[in-house]
């Protein structure tokens, strides 16, 4: 799956049926960079959970788009 990175979480859970936090970010990018621990660039992959994003397009700015690798497990909605 491609992800904005200006993807809600909660649009993200409810998709992909999961719990991410919204505590702290509100937006997918935003939890992908507390993971990395800083602004993650192209090509790096951090992992939340069972899932795997993969950046595709980021400035020095921001997160544009993610590949997101979901758990065998999970299944999105058709």
């Amino acid at each position: 799956f491609i992800v904005r990175g200006a993807t809600p979480i909660d649009e993200f859970n409810e998709y992909f049926r999961i719990g991410l936090s919204d505590d702290e970010f509100d937006t997918i990018a935003g939890l992908v960079m507390k993971q990395a621990g800083r602004l993650p660039r192209r090509g790096d992959v951090v992992h939340l959970g069972d899932f795997e994003f993969r950046v595709l397009r980021a400035d020095r700015r921001r997160v544009d788009a993610l590949r997101v690798v979901p758990p065998a497990d999970v299944t999105a909605p058709e």
